[in-house]
């Protein structure tokens, strides 16, 4: 049975990243298979997973229309994968729906 687990705070060093790394070592050791989702714009997440400097990522997932499987890389922690994030998130502005 899939969870879902949102890590979210506006605050800056709080220790979401940490918490979000720790939390997936901790599944990933009871034998789950983990996917972890980076949404800020700094990539920390992604960086420690080796994938800052991803070519595919959630901002193409979210503004692309891109579909998420193929924006999921692995990592080199077993039953972990991440969606890395962009740093083309800072600067996106939705477009309006209405």
């Amino acid at each position: 049975m899939s969870k879902i687990i949102a890590i979210c705070n506006n605050k800056g060093g709080v220790g979401k990243t940490t918490t979000v790394f720790h939390l997936a070592g901790a599944f990933s050791e009871k034998g789950a298979n983990v996917l972890t989702v980076d949404l800020d714009q700094q990539r920390n997440l992604s960086g420690l997973f080796q994938h800052r400097y991803a070519s595919k990522t959630i901002y193409n997932v979210l503004v692309d229309d891109l579909p998420i499987q193929d924006a999921i890389r692995p990592t080199e922690f077993p039953n972990i994968s991440v969606v890395p994030a962009s740093a083309d998130l800072k600067n996106h502005r939705p477009r309006s729906r209405w």
